[in-house]
């Protein structure tokens, strides 16, 4: 998280920069939008989201959770988890491909830079494989019977 904070406070002084010289000295910084776009934002919403999913800042749906018991809501909690891990792990697997095939094939984006594809695409599979082993790591937590953030526990499903 330390990194993606640092990511998009280089972002901000980045854009910031930008806007300051356009509007005060009526010249822009060329490569500003490009790289903010493209690598910017990429790595710092990538590298987040392991950070948010250990703070329980998810969406979670519950519904089924009201007619289980403490033990088969953990059980579906786990289960839950070891399938959205698999399912990243593959989009990592995914996303690596495609990283990879940028590499090989030098593929740049054109703009005031040429800037190289794979440089971006990089932080998608690196952002998801910390997201798969968080999911991962919860899923264990749950079975060992330690609390994960952002689940519904039986007080809460009573109040409503």
């Amino acid at each position: 998280m330390v990194i993606s904070a640092v990511v998009f406070g280089a972002m901000m002084l980045l854009v910031s920069a930008d806007a300051f010289a356009r509007y005060f000295i009526s010249t822009s910084i060329g490569f500003q939008f490009e790289f903010t776009q493209n690598y910017l934002m990429v790595a710092g919403c990538m590298l987040g989201l392991s950070w948010s999913k250990s703070k329980g800042a998810f969406i979670h749906i519950s519904a089924a959770g009201r007619f289980l018991s403490d033990r088969g809501r953990l059980i579906l909690h786990s289960f839950n988890h070891f399938c959205a891990a698999g399912v990243f792990y593959y989009m990592t697997y995914l996303s690596s491909i495609d990283a990879y095939s940028a590499y090989m094939e030098a593929d740049v984006i054109f703009g005031y830079i040429d800037w190289p594809v794979w440089a971006s695409e990089v932080w998608v599979p690196v952002g998801l494989t910390v997201l798969a082993t968080r999911f991962l790591y919860d899923g264990m937590a749950l079975l060992l019977g330690r609390d994960v953030p952002g689940l519904v526990t039986s007080s809460e499903l009573e109040e409503g």
